[in-house]
């Protein structure tokens, strides 16, 4: 049940976003983006959880916010499929592949795009926590094909 909440914000934070900080000071985040080369900053932001997590910046525990992070996002892969109906357009067969493609104005052909999750905390840059979806995004005239 959380998973489909968690897709369907993901699907309503579209169109893509640059990647920025976590923007608060005192707590620790946890978000979905187009991945750079892994342990570097991401490209853009698809979707970050909306709950801010306390965090001591006086002591921060980034083994801790990786580790859940990671744990939190692997956990909803298992049922994540791009395949899977559309949670904002009712059209028969439309897909998340097709929403995540929608606002990408050109094709995107194999080996397609990397999606990344991440964290940031207590005002920092976004952390790659080295988890990936195995399935990469391909897209043609805005729409959702297999890589």
């Amino acid at each position: 049940m959380a998973l489909k909440i968690v897709v369907s914000i993901f699907i309503l934070a579209l169109p893509f976003l640059t990647a920025s900080n976590s923007d608060s000071a005192d707590t620790w985040r946890c978000g979905i983006f187009f991945a750079g080369n892994p342990g570097t900053s991401p490209r853009a932001k698809i979707f970050v959880l909306p709950k801010k997590f306390p965090a001591d910046c006086n002591a921060p525990r980034v083994d801790t916010y990786n580790g859940t992070c990671y744990e939190v996002m692997r956990k909803g892969l298992k049922e994540w499929n791009f395949e899977n109906p559309s949670r904002i357009r009712k059209q028969s067969g439309h897909t998340i592949g097709d929403d995540l493609c929608g606002p990408i104005p050109r094709d995107i052909k194999a080996p397609g795009l990397e999606m990344g999750f991440y964290f940031a905390y207590c005002g920092s840059d976004w952390n790659d926590t080295g988890l990936r979806k195995p399935e990469r995004l391909c897209c043609r005239q805005r729409k959702h094909v297999p890589c």
